[in-house]
Order: structure tokens, then sequence, then C-alpha cells
């Protein structure tokens, strides 16, 4: 089953969003009720089992991270309207029914049928869609958005003080290098200071990268790092003790 109409309490929340934006901030309005409308008459999938199934993204799949946020803003209406509640709750059953499956996976099918990346060097089954964390661009001393100075003043109060960010993650997580001595750590952004051991040195992170095979046949490259490189990260790690 799919939303097929917007809902009434959701119709009557746009509407006071609409007044509230008045005609100052009426392209706000506009933009607001197009997206909150577009996310249940498009995405949301109710199965016959009472989960719910929610297409994230550009993929004919699932993200866990994508559906929590993609049903977030309705919990405020939920609390007053009994179906919109039990959709949300089908997801969080549909979330922990393929947490049960894989709890390393990122994203599933919504039946076993193989779809995705089954070709990635890990452990995948016909429900995974992508089992994998990517590292978007490592930080660099270029005066642009990956500036690394800039990247260890924004981030010094947030994440733990024995760690500075070295690389950004989809999603807003962190690959971290420990400044006393040097362990490199995946850094979450929504779980509080909770951090996993990805390698003992900049040097041992590298030399895991493979290349592998991604749109339209493109490539990345396997990067290789030798121990001159390792040292100069050590020494930037102890610069911002």
């Amino acid at each position: 089953m799919v939303y097929k109409d917007i809902p009434k309490s959701v119709q009557k929340f746009m509407e006071d969003i609409t007044q509230k934006c008045g005609d100052i901030h009426a392209d706000w309005a506009k933009n607001f009720t197009a997206a909150f409308a577009n996310t249940l008459l498009t995405t949301v999938k109710k199965q016959n089992d009472g989960t719910t199934f929610l297409l994230t993204g550009d993929i004919p799949a699932m993200w866990l991270r994508d559906s929590t946020a993609q049903v977030r803003p309705y919990l405020v209406i939920a609390k007053e309207d009994e179906e919109l509640a039990d959709m949300i709750s089908g997801l969080v059953k549909k979330q922990f029914f393929y947490i049960n499956i894989d709890p390393y996976a990122n994203a599933f099918n919504e039946e076993a049928n193989g779809a995705g990346h089954q070709t990635d060097h890990t452990k995948m089954n016909d429900w995974i869609w992508e089992r994998k964390y990517e590292i978007d661009s490592f930080f660099g001393l270029k005066k642009d958005a990956n500036n690394i100075e800039e990247q260890i003043s924004f981030y010094q109060t947030i994440i733990p003080e024995n760690l500075f960010p070295i690389a950004g993650i989809a999603g807003g997580d962190l690959i971290c290098l420990d400044k006393e001595v040097g362990n490199v750590y995946m850094w979450f952004h929504d779980k509080e200071n909770q951090v996993l051991l990805c390698a003992n040195d900049f040097k041992e992170l590298i030399s895991k990268f493979e290349e592998n095979n991604i749109c339209d046949d493109k490539k990345v490259k396997r990067v290789t790092i030798n121990d001159k490189l390792d040292l100069k990260m050590r020494e930037m790690a102890k610069k911002y003790r």
C-alpha cells in the first residue's frame, strides 16, 4: 500500500506552516509543502505484514539512516494521527528486521532479490543493497571546504579531545587520527563520542584501499603511502594536542 492522497493531518500542518511563513517567506512554504507531501506520496510503501518500506535517495532500496531522517519530521503529527503513527511504527519494525539480517549493512532491498552492490568485497546476501562505508574526501591544505585546519577548528569541541579529523564520510561521519598514538578511528556524528578503530596508523588505513569498479566502469585506483607521509600525519596530530 502507498499513500494516494495526503492525510488530512499532514495537509493541516502544511497549511499552518504556510500561514506562519506569510507573504514574506512564501517560497519557503512552497518548498516545504512540496517536499513534505512528496515523501509520503512517493517513498512510503506499507507492507502486508504491518511493516513499512521506505525508498531513500536515488536507489530502489532503503537506507537505515536515511529512512529515519525521512519520517522524523512527521513525529509531531503522528501523536494525533493513528495511521501516521502506525506507518512510523512499521518502519521501525522493518529496520529491526533488516538489522537482524545484518547489523553492519547500510541499505537493504524491499525483498530478497539480489539487487545492489553484490560484487563488493564484503559479506553480501540477497537482502542487502550495500554494505560499506565510503570516504568522501581527505582534508587537505587547499583553502576550500575541505581545508584541514578549518575542519579541525570546527570539530574541536564536538569530537573527543584525543582525535582530530582527516577525512569526511558520506552522511556526516569522520575519519579521525588519534593525537597521541596515531590510531585511525571512524567517528559517528549521531552517536555521542562513539568511535570505531579502523587502523593502527594512517599507513595501514591507506593500505586497506582496494581497486573497485564503480559507475560507468570508472575505477578508484589503489593509493600508496610511504613512511614519510605517515610520519607527517603523526606530526600534524601532535600540533593539535
